[in-house]
């Protein structure tokens, strides 16, 4: 999936690349994903290639601030969830006396509910060109309907930008590993 997102982005900057000059030069892309190893990890590879590839590109890369240096060493922009961490999750999945998978959802249904507020206006203030969300980040996909939906009912002028789904491969974290138990690997 990395070939497939890194392809689409290429063929994405080449047809930005060729509109006429009094178009904006720098193109922005804003990456949402969960932060967590298993999804930053992938995403700081794809990002640092890109990049690599133009300096005539801005990323802002969200995430916790244990990821703030990694994430910074692949040329993108840091900027923190607001008030969010994903830090203990790994200690309070360990410790719920609920279903830990009914618990991790619930975990990302929130979090996606409260982060809501704050990407809506960072993407009107920002304006990207493209929005990269993680699979598993459904406050992405709720961001691009919500933008989708404001356009077409014509309660926003602005153009949602364009989106790209990233499904990562991934190692799960080894706290997580040895005890998560879901109806599926029991």
């Amino acid at each position: 999936h990395f070939f497939k997102v890194y392809l689409y982005t290429k063929k994405f900057f080449f047809s930005i690349n060729s509109l006429p000059i009094f178009t904006k030069m720098t193109k922005k892309i804003m990456v949402m994903i969960p932060p967590a190893s298993g999804h930053v990890n992938p995403m700081c590879s794809l990002v640092h290639e890109l990049c690599k590839q133009s300096a005539d590109l801005e990323v802002i890369f969200y995430s916790d601030i244990e990821f703030r240096e990694a994430i910074e060493q692949t040329g993108a922009h840091f900027r923190p969830y607001s008030h969010l961490t994903f830090s203990d999750l790994p200690d309070q999945l360990m410790s719920t006396t609920t279903n830990r998978f009914c618990f991790l959802i619930d975990k990302m249904i929130t979090f996606s509910y409260d982060l809501l507020p704050q990407l809506l206006a960072d993407v009107q203030t920002d304006r990207p060109d493209l929005i990269i969300y993680d699979c598993f980040f459904v406050t992405g996909k709720h961001l691009m309907n919500i933008l989708n939906s404001r356009y077409q009912s014509k309660l926003s002028e602005i153009e949602p930008p364009k989106s790209v789904m990233f499904f990562p491969n991934f190692a799960m974290n080894e706290k997580i590993g040895k005890k998560f138990q879901t109806p599926f690997t029991k």
